[in-house]
């Protein structure tokens, strides 16, 4: 059987390989070679999609789970809604310019990928090195500025302000925006704090916790702070029949942490006044005022825009693949210039794709996280489950359906791999 899959397993395993290394790869292809990280990676999951119909053995049928059919539905109804009932012209670049249709194709791929040890080693040694360098990058744009090493096309969209509000996204804006730097590094952080853990290498632990809190803090994003923070229920998961252990974590953590707040403070890196600027919005009259008020306006407008198309949703008129970058006249009109979209992403979701959209998506997402958790109750891995919870968490405050993000994939990726450790009593992985 093993040399029955060899081909589309050594063309898969590739390709989740080029993802682990997407900074560096999106670096490359679009910083030196000026072509599309995220099309040129759907061009090949395609291949990878389409060898593992091709060598599919008599008996042993493509995985299509659960989660996996109600994504392919959601799926073909963003194409439906797109240039159906937007009437609007289809091209075959959308074919590999969506990002739904990428995690789709990677949601195939990974359910049907055989992996062993060695192969997850290379990935976790590799996701060790990225962890760093994004952690090192991060810190030296905010001591030397913003652009370090930063995409000079989304500095162009996304950069400024001063040194305690403007956005870090450290090595990832080469392939995306903020939702990249989250979504790329957090469920990282998640594993690798996990891996550690299992191993009982505590200390070593404790400072990839107060590293991965430091970067998430730095990035200014909430919505990122608030995912980084979900290594805390990994920690209660992972410590349940030792809850002092967990205790430890809980007060000594934080401690640490506002200490070396303080300790950068002196040595002017400005992270008190991050503090104030960005987590408690003083200048916005508090994070109620601030933040908060956008969210409050997103439902305020939903209750008003929603009842106009509340079956098929109004369709993804700005963003999507097809996308005018103008909001329909009533919806811009309701947020008055103080928000670019409904932002809160459920709301968003039922707004754009209606109830037949959005029902499907929240299927797959109550399906993948059932999934995940049940098999960590059977591995005892918790983190891939928190680290995909994250991306529940963070469509609370901003607006995502794709699951195409480094972070994400890999924590797929692991959980299959820890269900496999389980069933044949493999080798476990080392950082």
């Amino acid at each position: 059987m093993a040399n029955y899959y060899s081909i589309p397993n050594k063309f898969n395993r590739f390709i989740i390989l080029l993802i682990t290394l997407a900074p560096f790869v999106a670096y490359v292809l679009l910083g030196l070679l000026k072509t599309d990280y995220g099309k040129n990676i759907t061009v090949l999951m395609y291949l990878g999609v389409i060898l593992i119909f091709f060598y599919a053995k008599k008996g042993t049928p493509v995985k299509f789970p659960k989660y996996v059919i109600f994504y392919l539905l959601f799926t073909l109804y963003t194409y439906i809604s797109e240039f159906y009932l937007l009437d609007r012209e289809f091209k075959l670049l959308y074919l590999v310019s969506n990002p739904i249709a990428a995690s789709l194709l990677a949601l195939i791929i990974i359910e049907n990928i055989h992996i062993r040890t060695k192969y997850m080693n290379v990935l976790l040694k590799t996701s060790n090195v990225i962890f760093i360098v994004a952690f090192i990058v991060i810190l030296l744009q905010q001591i030397l500025g913003q652009e370090f090493l930063t995409n000079p096309d989304y500095m162009k969209s996304w950069g400024g302000g001063d040194v305690t509000e403007s956005r870090l996204v450290s090595i990832y804006s080469y392939i995306g925006d903020a939702i990249s730097t989250g979504l790329g590094f957090v469920p990282i952080f998640i594993i690798i704090v996990e891996v550690l853990g299992k191993q009982n290498k505590q200390k070593k632990m404790l400072l990839y916790i107060l590293c991965g809190v430091m970067f998430v803090f730095l990035t200014k994003a909430r919505w990122i702070l608030l995912n980084g923070l979900l290594v805390f229920l990994l920690l209660f998961m992972n410590n349940r029949k030792n809850l002092s252990q967990f205790y430890k974590y809980l007060i000594l953590i934080p401690i640490i942490f506002v200490s070396s707040l303080v300790l950068l403070d002196a040595y002017g890196l400005e992270t008190i006044g991050i503090v104030e600027d960005r987590i408690l919005d003083k200048e916005s009259g508090g994070v109620t005022k601030g933040s908060a008020g956008t969210r409050l306006l997103a439902i305020a407008t939903f209750g008003k825009v929603y009842w106009d198309n509340p079956i098929l949703g109004k369709g993804n008129i700005k963003y999507g693949m097809a996308g005018t970058g103008e909001q329909d006249y009533k919806l811009k009109k309701y947020l008055a210039g103080r928000s670019s979209q409904i932002h809160v992403g459920y709301l968003s979701l039922f707004y754009i794709y209606g109830l037949v959209g959005g029902l499907l998506f929240l299927f797959f997402l109550i399906t993948i996280l059932r999934h995940l958790y049940m098999n960590a109750k059977i591995t005892g891995y918790f983190g891939p489950f928190v680290a995909f919870l994250g991306f529940a968490v963070a469509n609370l405050t901003l607006v995502t359906f794709s699951i195409f993000e480094t972070g994400l994939l890999l924590a797929l990726i692991f959980d299959k791999y820890y269900m496999s450790m389980n069933n044949k009593q493999t080798n476990e992985i080392h950082v």
